[in-house]
C-alpha cells in the first residue's frame, strides 16, 4: 500500500507520478482560467462576494471548465493522464466509463497542507444548487478531518499566538482582504480532533467564529461535542 515514506512519487502504470506536482500544475491551469476573461461568470461571483483580484491570485481560485483543453495540451509534454486525473479526483467515470470532470460549473479553490503543497480542491456552484460544496476525494494525501483551509497561509503571513476557525473559504479570503491573517477554516461545517491538535501544536488558543445562523450555532455546538 502506499506509506509516507513513498507520499511523493507514487507509480501508476508503470510510470513516475509525482502528485504534488500533477495537482500544482493543475491548480495553475485552473487559476489562469479564471483571469484570463474578467467577464466570465466565476470572476462576476467572486466581485459579487467582494473578493477581488488581488486575492483571487493570492489564493489561486480558478475553474475547470476547460480540463480537457488541459489533458490534450499536457498529454505528451507532462505525460499527463485521465487515469491520473482521476487519481487525484479531478476526473470520475460514470456508469458508461466516460471520464466527468468533478469540479464542472464550480468554483475551485485549491487546499494546501501545513507545507504550502497543495493537496486537493474545494469546489463551489455559484448557485444554490446542493451540494453547495464539494471536495476531492478522500485519499492518502487528502482527508478533509485533518486539513484546515488557510492554515499555511496563517502560519506565513501572521505572528499571532491564536488563530480564528471561521465557517469557510470566503470567511478566509474576506478576512485576508481586512488584514486579518490569522484565519482558518474547516473543509465543510464540523471540526474535527485532528483540527484541534493541529492548531494547538502552533497556537496557544483558538476563536471560533461562525455565523449567527442555526447552521452556525450547530456547527458551533458540535466543535465541543
Amino acid at each position: 500500500g502506499v506509506t509516507y515514506s513513498n507520499y511523493f512519487s507514487l507509480n501508476i502504470n508503470s510510470k513516475n507520478f509525482d502528485i504534488y506536482n500533477l495537482l500544482l500544475l493543475c491548480s495553475d491551469f485552473f487559476g489562469k482560467c479564471l483571469i484570463l476573461d474578467l467577464k466570465n461568470k466565476y470572476i462576476e461571483y467572486l466581485f459579487k462576494r467582494n473578493i477581488n483580484i488581488e486575492s483571487i491570485k493570492k489564493f489561486s481560485i480558478g475553474h475547470s471548465d476547460s480540463i480537457y483543453f488541459f489533458i490534450n495540451e499536457n498529454y505528451k509534454s507532462n505525460n499527463l493522464t485521465y487515469s491520473k486525473l482521476e487519481y487525484i479526483g479531478i476526473l470520475y467515470k460514470n456508469k458508461y466509463g466516460i471520464y466527468i470532470n468533478k469540479f464542472s460549473n464550480r468554483l475551485i479553490f485549491p487546499i494546501k497542507n501545513l507545507y504550502g503543497k497543495i493537496i486537493g480542491f474545494g469546489g463551489r456552484v455559484l448557485n444554490n444548487d446542493l451540494p453547495k460544496y464539494i471536495n476531492s476525494y478522500e485519499s492518502v494525501f487528502f482527508s478533509k478531518k485533518k486539513e484546515l483551509y488557510g492554515f499555511f497561509e496563517c502560519r506565513s503571513y501572521s505572528n499571532d499566538s491564536y488563530v480564528i476557525i471561521v465557517e469557510g473559504y470566503f470567511d478566509v479570503i474576506l478576512l485576508h482582504q481586512n488584514d486579518i491573517k490569522n484565519v482558518v477554516s474547516p473543509l465543510g461545517t464540523s471540526i474535527s480532533n485532528y483540527h484541534f491538535v493541529l492548531v494547538y501544536r502552533y497556537y496557544n488558543r483558538l476563536v471560533l467564529c461562525f455565523d449567527g445562523d442555526k447552521a452556525g450555532k450547530d456547527a458551533c455546538f458540535r466543535s465541543f461535542n
